[in-house]
């Protein structure tokens, strides 16, 4: 996105590091979309590099938005996006994870497809915490699309990330103030 929201009782951050030229530029995506004093936040990654996973991740990222701008649970909009990948060869399995948090009280649904699932940064490291996958294979694969659960405190974060361990990718993050 062209610039984060700024939210009163919630801090976001994020970092992108794009590749090098047309060739290493790939499909990956974060977004953070305040909606009815909540925030979801998105971070997703399309198979494979250059101009056709740019398009395929721009495809996917504004479907995502137009479904949860309408009102849909993350189960619903990535069961949405599970569809339309079905049917675009370039979205297939394509991986994202979403997460609907209350700024307010913490708490936070949650949805993995195929993604690496959000982590939990405690005050001190020994309250950090990963959670569980939600179940959902890759976008296009067709199976359910489950929700977790999940909360942080005052002064914790969650991350969400892609691409760990590689030099490009996004990543996204929300902490409570």
């Amino acid at each position: 996105p062209a610039g984060l929201p700024i939210l009163p009782t919630l801090e976001v951050a994020a970092r992108y590091v794009g590749g090098a030229d047309e060739r290493t530029a790939g499909g990956d995506w974060f977004d953070v979309l305040p909606r009815w004093g909540r925030v979801v936040l998105v971070v997703g990654d399309v198979v494979g590099g250059g101009v056709a996973a740019c398009l395929a991740m721009g495809r996917l990222r504004a479907v995502l938005a137009d479904r949860l701008v309408t009102g849909a649970s993350v189960a619903g909009a990535v069961t949405g996006l599970d569809r339309r990948a079905a049917r675009e060869p370039d979205s297939f399995g394509a991986t994202v994870c979403l997460v609907d948090l209350d700024p307010l009280s913490g708490r936070f649904d949650y949805v993995t497809a195929g993604h690496p699932p959000p982590h939990v940064r405690g005050r001190v490291e020994a309250d950090d915490r990963a959670l569980p996958p939600s179940g959902a294979g890759p976008l296009g694969a067709g199976g359910p699309v489950t929700t977790g659960h999940g909360e942080i405190g005052d002064g914790e974060a969650l991350l969400l990330c892609t691409n760990a361990g590689r030099a490009a990718g996004g990543h996204a993050a929300a902490g409570r103030v």
